[in-house]
């Protein structure tokens, strides 16, 4: 597996969305984001919640849980299930 070498991206706009549709690796064949890496990206980008909407599972609910409580105290996770 190949190590990211690009350059970091970083959300500068003043009004903060909130995403209400991503997918984790959980979702298979849909995402190579893992649930730490989208609740640090949220963090770092200022974003005040994010909708976890993997397919068929809800696998990501612990671990999302424990980054937010760990070090990502400002993130609200919404979790959806999607049966399709």
């Amino acid at each position: 597996m190949s190590t990211f070498s690009g350059q970091i991206r970083d959300d500068e706009v003043c009004d903060k969305r909130v995403e209400l549709s991503v997918h984790t690796q959980m979702s298979a064949m849909d995402a190579v984001l893992s649930v730490d890496e989208l609740i640090h990206t949220a963090d770092r980008w200022g974003w005040r919640a994010v909708a976890i909407t993997d397919l068929v599972n809800i696998h990501t609910s612990s671990d999302a849980m424990r980054c937010v409580r760990s070090r990502c105290r400002g993130i609200k996770v919404i979790f959806e299930w999607r049966a399709t």
